[in-house]
């Protein structure tokens, strides 16, 4: 059966689309695994995230050592591993055990803990504000989910051009129109520029430098003879 020009502009119009559904359900499916792992990674950092009194606690007890550690320099021998001393968290009847680093003086080792003690008090004001910075993206995530998936049965239908009621439907068997198209096309962008810089989406290959042209070794000779050697030489 031949094809006039009308049914050959509308044949060639027909692959045109489904070309571009094919590229976007692919996007599509790049889109949700990025998303997937996003969340993985927020849910495993917010698993990780102790709880701000934990930290606290931490930093007062090394805040104790340190100025315990200070109070007795002048009977710790120097390049001591170690060293027990009154424990005056209590009834001042115990005692503790500090490890040192015998190639630092004491009064060294007692400044790095209660340097160490102010950092961990630093961080257990930021654990509520990291805490809910993550938790903030996990409703980011949902909120991408449900507007790629709006803009997708907005802009699709049923084979037979009636509006999709029936869940079951696969994908496959709608039509994505040219508006649906686009409004998808511009959230994927938008997505991937948000998770591309973070590792997030994967990277667009590299594009192979061409490898510059090797020309022969030339060699001037006597009487005006000239020798070439390697690549298109002699």
């Amino acid at each position: 059966m031949k094809l006039n020009s009308k049914d050959g502009a509308m044949e060639s119009g027909r692959q045109g689309t489904f070309e571009s559904i094919s590229e976007i359900r692919q996007r599509l499916e790049v889109a949700r695994k990025a998303l997937d792992r996003w969340a993985r990674r927020l849910r495993g950092a917010l698993e990780r995230l102790e709880l701000p009194e934990t930290v606290r606690a931490s930093a007062e007890l090394l805040e104790l050592r340190a100025r315990t550690l200070l109070s007795h320099l002048p009977s710790i021998p120097k390049g001591s591993p170690s060293i027990r001393l009154p424990d005056y968290s209590g009834d001042g009847t115990g005692t503790i055990v500090l490890e040192l680093d015998p190639s630092l003086p004491p009064r060294t080792c007692a400044e790095r803990m209660l340097k160490e003690a102010r950092k961990q008090r630093r961080n257990a004001e930021m654990i509520p504000v990291r805490k809910a910075a993550m938790e903030r993206e996990l409703e980011e995530i949902e909120d991408w989910k449900r507007r790629i998936e709006a803009a997708w049965n907005a802009g699709t239908e049923t084979s037979d051009g009636q509006e999709d009621s029936d869940a079951s439907d696969s994908r496959n068997d709608r039509v994505l129109d040219r508006r649906g198209r686009r409004a998808l096309e511009t959230i994927l962008d938008a997505l991937e520029t948000r998770l591309l810089p973070r590792g997030l989406w994967p990277a667009p290959p590299r594009k192979r430098e061409a490898e510059p042209e090797r020309k022969p070794v030339r060699w001037p000779l006597k009487d005006g003879w000239i020798l070439m050697a390697g690549r298109s030489g002699t």
